[in-house]
Parts: structure tokens; sequence; C-alpha cells
């Protein structure tokens, strides 16, 4: 029997429709497949990328390991890090400043692979007249280095600043002292130079031609307050064994006393000096007098035994009128303007120049002439110590010059006569 066309169009689309259901159901399960396929073959992919960042964790561990125990056994320390046991500079700072003498060189060290650029240092000019000059003086032994000295007043500003190299290890810098008090050198490694340590030598010289004391050592005391070689004083103080007593200090013994200071046992004088109550035999007379000295055999005269007005007795008469002009010939003259020299040091021209504290409110004026006197009293001019007056500062401030050819030394007054 056969079927019509409609039933055979029927049939046919049937058959397409099972089988596009057939198909898609194919492609649902490829698809699947291969979605599960990718997850498997991601996952591998991730779980060796894990396998492999936690191999590389642990060699850099084991490496970083083995680093430092190579440290610890050489010593090394690690690149970029703080030493814990590194040092302050205890003297790199202006609070840590070191007080030094003056009149001393002192001998020190710069090093900055040492942690040691800076060193910084204390002077009391509290006893320096104010407005005078003093000045520092700085040598190093490296000449491939090089060594600046600035200087800070006692409120911290910079009252100097180093001068630049001037070819040769050395440098002086002079300070005009406005305000009396304590001064601080800062002295620092100049970077950029092939050495950058040195050895040097520092000295804070109050006035030329003064007295040094003998250096001292504090490159290995840079814990504590220099010390000086010989025992030298600081001012104001007491002197170690074999120094030089100051103003006011009691010597130690065997050290000198001055006005001021008294001696101590074993210092000075020796047995044999200052007489014992009583007076050493054969030292200073007993009451009574030199053996055929003054008094004249018999003592001193009793009371009311003194001269009368018109000379001693038995003196020929007029004799004492005589002596008088002989006695005022040291006087100091009267209306005299009398001083002192604060200051002196020789040019290069070989004069000597004067700061004296005398001035305008003295009525001094250039072209006066004047004498350095002979000592700490009386009016005995220095021989060959005459000055002019070249320059008037001030009330109380002027400068001369003189021919003279030697030092001062302890002669610092001066005389000008009364002006006509």
């Amino acid at each position: 029997m056969r079927q019509s066309p409609d039933l055979r169009t029927l049939s046919s689309s049937k058959r397409a429709f099972r089988l596009g259901l057939s198909l898609i159901s194919l492609a649902s399960l490829a698809a699947h497949g291969g979605c599960s396929a990718l997850s498997t073959v991601t996952s591998g992919v991730d779980t060796v990328n894990s396998t492999a960042s936690s191999t590389k964790g642990t060699a850099d561990q084991t490496k970083a390991l083995g680093t430092d125990l190579k440290n610890s056994i050489t010593g090394k320390k690690p690149e970029g890090a703080e030493d814990p046991n590194k040092k302050e500079d205890e003297d790199g700072k202006r609070i840590l400043a070191k007080q030094t003498r003056l009149n001393q060189p002192v001998n020190d060290e710069l090093n900055v692979a040492k942690n040691d650029p800076v060193d910084w240092k204390a002077y009391d000019l509290s006893a320096v007249p104010a407005r005078s000059w003093v000045l520092f003086e700085l040598n190093w032994d490296d000449k491939d280095s090089e060594i600046n000295l600035d200087v800070y007043d006692q409120v911290g500003a910079q009252v100097v600043q180093s001068p630049g190299r001037s070819g040769i290890p050395q440098k002086k810098i002079p300070l005009r002292v406005e305000t009396p008090g304590v001064y601080y050198a800062r002295i620092a490694m100049q970077p950029g130079y092939p050495k950058a340590e040195s050895v040097y030598t520092v000295l804070m010289r109050i006035r030329p031609g003064i007295a040094l004391s003998r250096p001292t050592d504090v490159r290995a005391k840079k814990d504590g307050e220099a010390v000086a070689a010989a025992g030298a004083p600081a001012p104001g103080g007491a002197p170690a064994p074999g120094g030089a007593p100051v103003p006011g200090g009691a010597p130690a013994p065997g050290g000198a006393p001055v006005p001021g200071g008294a001696p101590v046992p074993g210092g000075f004088p020796q047995p044999g000096g200052f007489p014992q109550p009583g007076g050493f035999p054969g030292g200073f007379p007993q009451p009574g007098g030199f053996p055929g000295g003054y008094p004249q055999p018999g003592g001193y005269p009793p009371p009311g035994g003194y001269p009368p007005p018109g000379g001693v007795p038995g003196q020929v008469p007029g004799a004492a009128a005589a002596a008088a002009p002989a006695a005022d010939a040291n006087a100091i003259p009267a209306g005299a303007i009398t001083g002192k020299v604060v200051q002196s040091f020789r040019g290069d021209d070989g004069k000597m120049t004067m700061y004296l504290n005398k001035g305008t409110k003295d009525k001094l004026r250039v072209g006066m002439a004047g004498n350095v006197l002979d000592g700490g009293d009386g009016g005995k001019t220095l021989e060959g110590a005459n000055f002019t007056i070249t320059k008037v500062l001030g009330e109380n401030q002027s400068v001369a010059t003189s021919s003279y050819g030697k030092s001062l030394g302890k002669n610092n007054r001066f005389m000008i006569a009364k002006p006509k």
C-alpha cells in the first residue's frame, strides 16, 4: 500500500528532528568533556607553578642562611646594615667639645673610616681682654688630606670660617675676642681629597711670643679630658707634678708658686728657703740683727730712739736732704698717663706693635711718645723700650709701635709723660 506524499514528508521531518537532537547531544557531550580536560590541564599548570615557587623560596632561604653563617664566621657586615656596636664619635658634637688649654699644642687625629670625621674643642677665653686678638694654629701630617677649622662663640654662632687650601697642610686663623668667654673650634676632615685621615696638631696662642706648655696627646683619650704631657695647669687650676702654676693656683710637689699661690710641703721653697719660726741657723737674722750689720751692735734702738727730725745721730748735716732726690728718681712723674700693654707682637718689619688700654678718655693722640716701665711697680723705665702712638681706636684702646728688639716678658706697664 502506498503512502500519501503528506505522510512521507512528515516521516522525513521526524527523522530530521531526531537526528538534530542526537547531534546536539553529541556536541554537548564533547563540550563537557573538553572543559573538563581544560580544567584538568590548568590545574596541573598551577600545581607546577606552585611547586616551582616553593622550590625557589626554599633555595633563597638556604642561600640567605648560608650567607648569614658565612658573615658570622668572617665578621663581615651585611651590605646596607647598621653596625649595632658602632660607637658615637665622643667629641663629634659641640655639646661634647673637649676642654682644651691655652698656649698648649694638642695632638689629635681625624679618621673618617673609624667614625671620627670631626673633633670639637672648647677654649676658655674669659681672661682675655675684650677686642684683643688670639691665633689658632693648625698643622696636619698627610698632605693628601684637607682639614678645616671653624670657630664658634659661646652661644653657638659661627664667628670665623676656615680659609681654603693653601697648598700646604697648615692654617693660621686669627680670632678677635669681642666678648670674653668660651669659644669652640670645629676641626673637620674636608671630603673630596685622596686621604680621609690624618694626625694633626692644634694650638690656641693668646699672644705672639708667649711661652708654650709641652704638647699633649689625646688620640688615645677620646673618652676623657686632654691631660698635659708634663702636667701643665688649666686656667685657675692646680698643676700636675712638674707643672707650672697659674695665678691663684696651688702648686703641686715640685711646682713653683706665683703671687696668690701657697706653697705646699715639698713645693717651692725647698728646705733652706723661707725660715721656720725662730729662723734657720745661719739663715735670716735672729732678733738683734746681723752681726756687724744694721742695726749696730746693741740691737734695735729702744723706744723713742728713732732719729729726730734733722737726720740720724752722727750723720753729716744735710746728707738726708741730698739723698732725697735719689729716692724719688724712679717715681712716676705727677700727671703722667699710666696703663697696661694688653698685647704685643713683632711684625714682618721687625718692629713691635703694642695694644694699650688707654685712649681718647685719657686724651691720647697720635704721635705721643711713651716708655714701657720695668717690673711690676715703680717708675723705672725699661731701657730702650720707648714707643710712639700710631692709632687711637677708642676711649680705652690705642696702638703703638716700638723698635725695642727684645720680648717685653712680664713688663706690661707703660707711662706717657704729662702733655705740655
